[in-house]
């Protein structure tokens, strides 16, 4: 990892987040073993504007059922479940901060969507896939 990317990681890397988000899920009585993206919402558009502005986007992308979608600093997955979810697409959420991906990973299989969402750790600059994948 180059020292730029390795800044990022230290700064936001946190051993522990996926235990907190469930544990303030819990202390707002949501039910773990049946959580909802509903039950995601307080926190799951990490981003200005929020679910309001996915729906946006995937609006003037004209994103449609089927499609293939790439989530680029995915965090722990709130937009990639809504696109999954709202439009019936599949989508690869890539974040450099493994503990964003495990987490968005567990919370999506919480909510049902693991086979339309699944993430990857890795640097957006280096992806792993082919020209065309998307």
């Amino acid at each position: 990892m180059n020292t730029s990317n390795q800044t990022v990681y230290e700064h936001y890397h946190r051993n522990d987040l996926l235990q907190s988000v469930l544990t303030a899920l819990h202390a707002a009585g949501k039910d773990i073993k049946n959580l909802t993206r509903r039950d995601l919402r307080a926190f799951d558009e990490f981003h200005i504007r929020g679910l309001e502005a996915t729906r946006e986007l995937a609006k003037l992308a004209s994103f449609q059922e089927g499609m293939r979608i790439l989530d680029l600093g995915c965090g722990i997955g709130g937009p990639a479940r809504a696109l999954a979810d709202e439009f019936d697409c599949n989508v690869i959420g890539i974040d450099l901060i493994e503990s964003y991906c495990s987490a968005a990973a567990a919370l999506t299989r919480l909510v049902g969507l693991q086979d339309q969402v699944s993430f990857q750790q890795c640097d957006i600059a280096q992806l792993p896939f082919p020209d065309q994948s998307f």
